[in-house]
Parts: structure tokens; C-alpha cells; sequence
């Protein structure tokens, strides 16, 4: 029968039959799977724009073809996709073959396959392991590339009958139909065996005949065409026509199909199962010991090690190295500090196996550096027990055994001040000194670290006794110089104490001599501001010195400045003592200390000698000059004075533990020293010379307002150097002063750098802000120069930080909290004080509050809080002193002021800040008027038209002030206690106002009048001369007049009518004032001072 391929016939069997001669066979392919339903449901879907329309072609990329779309030999229509199944019978394998492409091509490109490589043999074995089910059917290739697809068999006869359905991949097995009837007249579905089987063992071969396999090949006879080979892992050991194949045994390997004998693993290979195609390695640390066909590996014993997979036999771990359990991979290098001379072993020897610490105990060996030099470095692997060192960085060191009084050597690290290059290379750097026979036992020096070289313990520069403390002495007979060595003395080396004694004097005469010769009424402004700025100079430098004196290692050249300020302190190094007179450092002290005692004697003399001279010896006359000259030597040289006394108390630390007074090196603080115990005593001893000094300061400036007021020329004169550089009202600022100065030279005491640096800023900045406020200093420029220099001294303490090498973050971190916590219980104190204040407090801080109007009564004002401040203890209120805010004006009426005192002047109620006082007073604080000769009560009409009389008043109203509450104050005032004061300004009225002010108002006591030292008017040198009819003239008199007396000798006197003026007055102040020559008084006094 001729057999007709399905591609070349296209159409139905009706359509067929007729043009196909029966006798004639036909292979229908079957074109439609299961999933063609869901395939024509989509395809309804779709137009042909889904296809064809630019956008789609943009979208889907599906135009780059050679021949376009639209030149297709079958255009898409719509009518094809109105009708799937006109689609034709090789089209469905058509999409099936370009979506093989697709799966396969995406398949590889998931694994990574670059898509340029997706060509050729790679994409044709990609494609051939596709399987899906398509439109078509099932989708998959044998192993020759043919697809399996199911067709129809039509013989064709004339009626239509099928007869069996056969698949191309499945040879001649027929799928449906009937059995077939062969050429024996068998009838069966498959060729009978008879015709072509083979035995086992045996397979046709080309000629169809049956040949037996070769050793490593099978078959089971039958019709097969060829012997199969055996699988991996399997053989037919060796026979030929087996029929099967025998599985490896453990131990062997079969690595190819077709092998005829196993083979045994090779030595470092093992197989652990049957049918091994290839035999695994042993591991890292395993071999087989040597054996041919192990099954199993084995461990490589402690001592021994296996580097690689698949080693034959363990090898034995080379000297220096040791390997302590099994399966060891690599053998471990001896650390530093051990070490191991044979090869196999399992751990290593110690350097050292005594009973003390083996930290620092290594291996070094010795190289050359890149500079050339040998050095120390640490070595692992030693083979060698010479190598044992103690490690860099420690050193050697004989150490007893308490138990039998033997020795033994250790390695201990090396402290500050050591450099261990390892083994027994020892040196001390330098900056610091050590003897040969305690190397450990460092000492630090301080100041000149140049007289402590590096090198051996036990060496010093040139000149330097080597077993001093810190090569701290130089030789007999010699002198330290500047580059750390001693030189011998000169004849030259006598001159600086020489000038030291001769400078001192000097000075001190000059001092003498500016205190004894100096009037304050001479002095000019200028001449003031050199006196002041030249002592803030003086304190200034001293404060440096003590910058100097802390534990910080400053940079150069700020450090060799402070060295030269130092002489502020007293030292006495650049005396060159060595030379002249060398003394013990206890002498030396006592010598410092008690210099101010040489200090005093030496002033007393200049006294004697200048009293004698040129005030014919009137000793008593001329004692202020004495106690000013000495006071102002201790105020001046305050801060030297005590630091000198704390010098035993000033150490520094040092690296083995001992610590060594600052400016005695060589004595050791609170050990047996037999020189620092007499130091502390006659230093506490000395301490209480200053603290005296200060503690009379402060009683001088306690009594100076009793004093002023009283006149007590001696006692002003006396204490003059005290106060008169501040402005008057100022001069407690002496005590802040000094108290500063004291601090600021105690800092040094304090030893760690942390605390000192804390310590400098809670004294700088606290000052620096009072004397901002108060600007004490009698000259406006020395205030600034005050400030000026507080402030460089603050920005030195922030660079302070800089230079600390170490600060105990414990120490910070506490310091934090309490600053932390001392500001919250500030806020809360403050807030609490205010709830005491507003609920509490009955005691309030003035006395008076002195309302007046200034151009009507200002100086009367000013003259009150002069009397009144002496007679109370509480402060007087006057708002061109001491308010600082309008805003706070009211307040302070309202809740600080025992008592209002009302100076009713000619226009003070048509002042609006009086009236608002005046309002604020009349709830709240008790009211006094005192009456001046101008006043005039107001009327009913005033009072009915003060807003057209005051249109100020309106200022107020932001107060809560309105007119109708000034008018009801005003009419209050007139019912409160009242105190006239005449036109004559004089002693006995204010004593009078004073004693009829006690009466008004017996809630404000007042102190008795203190005793004036009177001086008889014709006694009188300087007079003072103001318009007797004029209240406010000669209240600016008696300001005058009380301000100047402490600064004079003889207290000058105010001139009052009737008084006679003898023939010493030398000096006329005239108060000029409106009206002032039409007194008679004042007219009178020109006169006689012209004639």
C-alpha cells in the first residue's frame, strides 16, 4: 500500500475519498489537544489590531522579522479571529514549535545563559528537555529529536473504516484497531519474537546476527540490536556475554559505563557504599594510613596532620609546632612565649615555668629594621628554647622567693618612663631617671626634663649627681644651666642675689615713699589708673604663676614664660644658690616662707629711717604710713605670699608610686622623708600670716561705714590702700579680691589636673561676672583692663583642657552630675525662695525707698541715703542707684521696702513715676512725708482736674494705674505721718530728722548717731561753700563733704551762717547754684578768700 504524508494532503476524509484509490493507506495527524477549547476561547478574544496596530507591534515587539507582518501570504483579518477553527491543520504544531522556542530559550536565560549564547547545540539540548502540554497535545522529543503526536491509519477501501491508529515514537505498536495477522498466520498486536530474538548475552548485529557482548557490556538477548554497557559503578567482572552487571564492592570504584573489572579507591580515596562510580577523598585530617581499596578513613593521631583531601598518610607536625587532638588539619604554631623542639608533638614547652606571672614571657628574635638598627621582635614557632626573652615592653627582674630566700628571674612589665626593647635591652627615656640598681623604681622630672637624658638607669646629663632623685643635684661645686647639664660656678653667679637684695629694697622704698609722700587729693586720674593697672599687672603675673603651678605639661614657648613669671611666687631658683650659698632644701624653704617676716622687719626700717629724716621722728603722725606700706606689700604680693607657704603641700606625682614636693624635687611627700614633715609645720605656721591679713581686711571694710560716717582720719588713712582704688560703695570688692587671690593659690594643691581645671573656672568666671556688674574700680579703664585680663585667663583655663594628658572620665562624669544636679536644686531654691518671698519673708532688703522728685530734691535724696545708710542695716532705695528696670519700680515698692519715704518737693505729685509709687505704697508699705519748705498740699480743684493738670498720668494706665486711684492715693498721703524739714541743712537737723523719723515710724529702728570727730572751725583747711538758702545747694555740699572726708587728712567742714574761718584754710569748694551769689554767706566766704 502507498502510504501518503500527512503534510502533503490537507483537507476532510469527504473531502479525500474521492481522489484516493482504494487499496491506498493514510496518516491523519491529530492537530487539536485537550487544551484546544481554551485556545479558541482566547483566540475569539482577539483582533487583528491586537496584532497588527503599531502599538501592539511597540508593546509585544513581534514585527522583526525579515518578512513583515503585513506582507504575510495570509493576512489576519478579523474573520480569523472571529473563527478559530478555520485555522489550519499545521498551524496548531506551528505554535506549538515557536512556543518549544520560547520555554526553552527562557529556560536558559533563568539559569544565567547570556542570550547571545542561547544559538546552536545549547539551544537545540534545551529545546529536545522541553515538555508541556500544548494546543496540539503533549509536547516532547525522544532521544533523536522526534516529537511524539498521535495520528489516524486510514486504509483507504470504499467505505470508510479504521483500522489502527499508530504513534511513530512507539515503533509499530498500534494504538487502536485490530490485531494484525502475520506472515506465520499468527494473528497479534507486535511482531512474534520468533522471527528476531536473541539469547541473553547476546545482540544482532549489523548483519542482523546474534553476537556475544564483550566483558563490560549485557543483554538480555531478544531483539535487541546491540550490548548495553554496564552502568557507572557496576561491571561484569571481567566475563564475557553476561547478561548482567555486578554491583562495586565497598572500596572500589566503576567510573565509566562499559567496565569490566572495579578498580580498588587509590590510597587517601575511600568508597563507603556498593556500586561507587567514583571513590570520595578522604577529608581535611583523615587519610587511609597508607592502604590501597579503604572503605573508611581514619583520624590523624595528636602529633600528626593531614593538609589536604585525600592525603595517602598523616605527616608528622614539624619542630616549633604541635597538633593536641585528632583530625588536625594544620599543626599549630607555638605561640609567642612557647616553643617546642622535636617534630610529632602534641603540645608545647613554656619559657618560663615558675610559679610567678609568665605574662610577659615570649619568643624574640632578633632583625634588622629598615633604618639599619637590630631589634627585638616577637617571634612564634621557636624551635629553640634560646629564644625565650622577656617580651618588648617588659624587663628581667630578680625577684626573692619568700619561701627559701632564692631568686628567681621574672619578666615584669615595664612602667612609665621605661623603654624595654625586649629581652634585657633597658633604657629610661628621657624626662625621666631611674638608678642601675632599681631601673623600675622611676622618678619623673619635672620643670627642666632636659637634666634626665635618655639612656641606662642610672644616668643624668653632664654635671648631674646620677644617684640624686631625678637628677635633680648637681656636683659640688657646680651650677644647672639652661640645656639640663651643670657647669661650674663663676664669679658672675654671685650677682643675682646680689640684685635680688638690692631689687627688693628698692622696691620697697619706692612703695614706702609713694604711700608716705601720696595726697589723695593730689592724685590725678591718670596717675590712679597707672597705680591700679600696675597692680593688676602684679596680680596678674602671680595668677600665671599659678597657671605655671598645675599639673599640666604646657607647650613652649607659653611654658617658658610661666617659668619667668614664677619669680613672682618666690622661688629662688635663679639666684644660683649652688654658687653663693648652697643650702638643704628644708633651710631653703623655711628661708622662702618666712622672707615675708625679712619683708616686714626691712619695711619698719625704711619707716624708722624716713620718719627720723623727714618728719622729725613724729612716729605717731606717721604710723598710717607705716601700716599702708606693709598692707600694701601683703595685698600686692598676696597670692606669692601664700602659694610659697603651700609649697610642701604641692606634689607632683611619679611613676613608681612617690611623689615629690614641686619646688623641692628632692623631697618626698608624706613618706619618711625627714625633711617634708617640718615643711608642712612651719608652712601651716607661715599660712597664718596671710590668713590674719585677711581676715583684718575684712574687719576694716565691716567698720568702714561706721568709720566714714564718724570721720575717723587715722583709721582712713591707715586703711587707705585698701579702698582707695574703688569707687566709694565699692570697696567690699577688696574682699573679692583677695579672696580670689587666696583660692587661685590653693588650686595647685588640689593634684589632679581635672580638679584643678574645675576649680580655676568656678573661681575666674564667678569674679569675672561681679566685676562686670559692679565695675568696681575707680577708673572706668581699669575695669576693663580687670575684665580684659579675667577673660584671657578664662580662655586659658579652655586651653587648659588641651594640654591634660589624662582626666579620669569617672572624675568628669561625677563632676557632670553635681554640676548637673547643683543646677536643678538652684532653680528649685530660686523657685522656693520666691514662694518665700511672696508668703513668708517679713524681712524685706531696704529700709527705705527714697521717692522724690530729682530736679526738686534729688541731692536732699542722695544726702539722706548717706545719713540714713549708716543708721540701719538694711540698704536705702534710690532709684539713680539702684534700679536697673522701670519695669521693676512697682514691684519693689510693693514687696522690698519696709517704709516709703515721701520727699514732698514743689512738684512731686506731678511726677507720674512718684504718683505710681505713691499708689503702689498705699495697700502695701507704710508711708512717711517728709515736708521741704516749697511743698504745697494740694487742693479739691487740683485733685477734680488732675488729668488736664498731669496728661502724663496716662502713662500709667499699663500699670493698672488709674486717675481715680492716683486721686484716692493723693488723698491718703495727706493723712499719713509727716517730717518738715527747714531751709538749713546741717548735722544737728539731720539728727533731728533722724530722731523724728525713728518716732513716726517705730518699725524701722534706727542706731544711735555714732560720735563725730569734731574740728574746730578755725582748725578747718578745706571748706566747703553753697547757697545757705538753697536746700538742694547745701544738701550737695554735705554729699560732698561726707564723701571726701575718708580720703583726707583733716575732714574739711561745710560753712554755715555765723561761723568763723581761721587763718589755715586753704582750699575753698564753692557750690555753684542758681541764685548762689545773692547769699550773703557765700558772698561773704569769695571775699575773704580773695583777700
Amino acid at each position: 500500500a502507498q502510504v501518503i504524508g500527512s503534510e502533503a494532503a490537507t483537507g476532510t476524509m469527504a473531502e479525500l475519498a474521492p481522489i484516493v484509490r482504494p487499496g491506498y493507506s493514510w496518516f491523519f495527524p491529530q492537530n487539536k489537544g485537550r487544551l484546544w477549547p481554551q485556545f479558541t476561547d482566547m483566540w475569539k478574544l482577539m483582533t487583528s489590531n491586537d496584532v497588527t496596530a503599531a502599538s501592539a507591534q511597540t508593546k509585544y515587539k513581534i514585527d522583526v522579522w525579515d518578512v513583515p507582518v503585513a506582507s504575510a501570504t495570509n493576512p489576519l483579518s478579523p474573520s480569523v479571529f472571529a473563527a478559530p477553527e478555520s485555522v489550519a491543520g499545521e498551524l496548531p504544531f506551528l505554535f506549538d514549535a515557536v512556543y518549544v522556542f520560547i520555554v526553552a530559550a527562557n529556560e536558559l536565560m533563568n539559569q544565567g545563559v547570556p542570550v547571545a549564547e542561547i544559538k546552536g547545540q545549547r539551544l537545540l539540548s534545551a529545546v529536545r528537555s522541553v515538555g508541556f502540554e500544548g494546543i496540539s497535545g503533549h509536547v516532547s522529543f525522544d532521544a533523536v529529536g522526534d516529537r511524539a503526536a498521535a495520528y489516524e491509519l486510514f486504509n483507504m477501501k470504499p467505505s470508510v473504516e479504521t483500522v489502527a491508529v499508530w504513534t511513530a515514537a512507539a515503533g509499530l505498536q498500534p494504538l487502536s484497531g485490530f490485531e494484525m495477522l502475520w506472515m506465520s498466520g499468527e494473528r497479534s498486536w507486535t511482531l512474534p519474537p520468533f522471527y528476531s530474538d536473541c539469547d541473553a548475552g547476546f545482540a544482532k548485529d549489523a548483519s542482523q546476527l546474534c553476537a556475544q557482548c564483550p566483558a563490560g557490556f549485557i543483554s538480555l538477548g531478544g531483539a535487541a540490536e546491540s550490548c548495553d554497557p554496564c552502568p557507572l559503578g557496576t561491571s561484569t567482572g571481567g566475563m564475557l556475554g553476561a547478561s548482567q552487571c555486578v554491583a562495586c564492592e565497598p572500596g572500589q570504584y566503576a567510573p565509566d559505563t562499559g567496565t569490566q573489572v572495579c578498580r580498588p579507591c587509590p590510597a587517601g580515596f575511600i568508597s563507603v557504599n556498593m556500586s561507587a562510580e567514583v571513590c570520595d577523598p578522604c577529608p581535611l585530617g583523615k587519610s587511609t594510613a597508607g592502604l590501597l581499596g579503604a572503605s573508611q578513613c581514619v583520624d590523624c593521631e595528636p602529633g600528626r596532620y593531614g593538609p589536604e583531601s585525600g592525603t595517602p598518610a598523616c605527616s608528622n607536625c614539624p619542630a616549633g609546632s604541635y597538633a593536641d587532638g585528632n583530625k588536625t588539619v594544620k599543626c599549630t604554631s607555638c605561640e609567642a612565649g612557647r616553643y617546642q623542639a622535636i617534630e610529632g608533638a602534641t603540645r608545647c614547652n613554656d619559657c618560663y615555668s615558675g610559679s610567678g606571672d609568665s605574662t610577659y614571657w615570649t619568643t624574640l628574635n632578633r632583625v634588622t629594621n629598615r633604618n639599619g638598627e637590630l631589634q627585638w621582635v616577637t617571634m612564634a614557632g621557636s624551635s629553640d628554647p634560646g629564644d625565650c626573652a622577656c617580651d618588648v615592653g617588659s624587663w628581667p627582674k630578680e625577684v626573692e622567693n619568700t619561701t627559701d630566700n632564692t631568686t628567681r628571674r621574672e619578666c615584669v612589665a615595664c612602667g612609665e618612663g621605661m623603654d624595654c626593647k625586649g629581652a634585657n635591652d633597658v633604657f629610661i627615656k628621657a624626662g625621666y631617671h631611674s638608678t642601675s640598681d632599681a631601673p623600675d623604681f622611676v622618678y619623673r622630672c619635672y620643670g627642666n626634663e632636659l637634666r634626665c637624658v635618655y639612656g641606662v638607669p642610672g644616668h643624668c646629663a653632664d654635671g648631674r649627681l646620677n644617684a640624686s632623685v631625678a637628677c635633680m643635684l648637681c656636683e659640688p661645686g657646680l651650677k644647672a644651666v639652661g640645656n639640663g647639664t651643670c657647669q661650674a660656678c663663676g664669679a658672675e653667679d654671685q650677682a643675682p642675689l646680689a640684685g635680688a637684695i638690692i631689687g627688693a629694697l628698692v622696691l620697697m622704698v619706692v612703695i614706702y615713699y609713694v604711700i608716705d609722700s601720696t595726697s589723695p587729693t593730689s592724685t590725678t586720674k591718670s596717675a590712679m589708673l597707672i597705680a591700679i593697672t600696675g597692680s593688676q599687672l602684679v596680680t596678674l603675673f602671680q595668677h600665671l604663676a599659678v597657671f605655671g603651678a598645675v599639673s599640666v605639661e604646657w607647650p613652649s614657648p607659653f611654658k617658658e614664660a610661666l617659668a619667668l613669671v614664677s619669680l613672682f611666687t618666690f622661688k629662688l631658683d635663679f639666684l644660683t644658690l649652688d654658687c653663693s650659698m648652697p643650702m638643704a632644701p628644708l633651710v631653703l624653704f623655711i628661708g622662702r616662707v618666712f622672707l615675708v617676716v625679712l619683708f616686714v622687719v626691712v619695711m619698719l626700717l625704711i619707716h624708722v629711717l624716713f620718719v627720723f629724716a623727714l618728719h622729725r621722728g613724729n612716729f605717731v603722725e606717721r604710723r598710717p604710713s607705716m601700716t599702708g606700706s606693709i598692707g600694701m606689700m601683703f595685698s600686692a604680693f598676696f597670692i606669692s605670699i601664700v602659694s610659697s607657704m603651700l609649697a610642701p603641700f604641692m606634689c607632683s606625682p611619679h611613676p613608681n608610686g612617690m611623689s615629690t614636693v614641686n619646688d623641692y624635687p628632692t623631697v618626698r611627700c608624706f613618706s619618711d622623708d625627714p625633711d617634708h614633715l617640718p615643711m608642712i609645720l612651719a608652712g601651716a605656721v607661715a599660712t597664718l600670716i596671710p590668713l590674719s591679713f585677711l581676715g583684718a581686711v575684712c574687719w576694716v571694710i565691716h567698720k568702714l561705714p561706721v568709720k566714714f560716717s564718724s570721720g575717723d582720719t587715722e583709721f582712713l588713712r591707715s586703711f587707705r590702700f585698701l579702698f582707695f582704688r574703688f569707687r566709694p560703695g565699692k570697696y567690699w570688692y577688696v574682699i573679692v579680691f583677695l579672696g580670689r587671690n587666696l583660692l587661685m593659690a590653693v588650686v595647685p594643691v588640689l593634684g589632679d589636673p581635672g580638679i584643678q581645671l574645675i576649680a580655676l573656672g568656678l573661681i575666674i568666671v564667678p569674679t569675672l561676672c561681679i566685676t562686670l556688674l559692679s565695675l568696681p574700680w575707680l577708673v572706668q579703664a581699669a575695669n576693663a583692663s580687670d575684665a580684659g585680663s579675667t577673660v584671657m585667663l578664662t580662655f586659658l583655663v579652655m586651653l587648659f583642657c588641651l594640654c591634660v594628658d589624662a582626666i579620669d572620665p569617672q572624675a568628669v562624669g561625677t563632676v557632670c552630675l553635681v554640676c548637673f544636679v547643683g543646677g536643678l536644686l538652684v532653680l528649685f531654691l530660686a523657685a522656693a525662695y520666691g514662694v518665700f518671698v511672696k508668703f513668708c519673708r517679713s524681712n524685706k532688703p531696704y529700709a527705705y525707698f527714697l521717692t522724690h522728685h530729682k530736679l526738686g530734691a534729688g541731692n536732699f535724696a542722695r544726702l539722706l541715703k548717706v545719713v540714713l545708710g549708716v543708721r540701719t542695716k538694711k540698704k536705702i532705695f534710690l532709684d539713680s542707684d539702684d534700679l536697673s528696670d522701670l519695669k521693676d519700680l512697682f514691684g519693689i515698692v510693693g514687696s522690698d521696702v519696709d517704709v516709703l519715704l515721701c520727699i514732698c518737693s514743689k512738684e512731686i505729685l506731678s511726677r507720674v513715676w512718684c504718683v505710681g509709687e505713691i499708689v503702689t505704697a498705699q495697700n502695701q508699705t507704710p508711708i512717711v512725708r517728709v515736708l521741704l519748705p516749697d511743698f504745697v498740699p494740694p487742693d479739691a480743684a487740683f485733685l477734680e482736674k488732675y488729668m488736664e493738670n498731669v496728661p502724663d498720668i496716662a502713662n500709667l494706665t499699663q500699670y493698672g494705674i488709674s486717675t481715680e486711684l492716683v486721686q484716692i492715693a493723693i488723698r491718703f498721703l495727706d493723712t499719713q505721718p509727716a517730717i518738715t524739714f527747714g531751709e538749713q541743712v546741717t548735722t544737728v537737723a539731720l539728727n533731728d530728722f533722724v530722731t523724728a523719723l525713728g518716732q513716726a515710724r517705730q518699725g524701722v529702728p534706727m542706731q544711735p548717731v555714732p560720735s563725730e570727730k569734731k574740728t574746730s572751725d578755725n582748725k578747718a583747711k578745706d571748706l566747703i561753700v553753697a547757697d545757705t538758702s538753697n536746700l538742694e545747694s547745701c544738701s550737695t555740699a554735705m554729699v560732698i563733704m561726707k564723701l571726701i572726708a575718708p580720703l583726707m587728712e583733716v575732714p574739711p567742714t561745710v560753712v554755715q551762717e555765723d561761723m568763723h574761718v581761721g587763718a589755715v584754710a586753704k582750699t575753698l569748694c564753692f557750690v555753684c547754684s542758681n541764685g548762689v551769689f545773692t547769699n550773703a554767706v557765700a558772698v561773704g566766704m569769695l571775699v575773704t578768700a580773695a583777700e
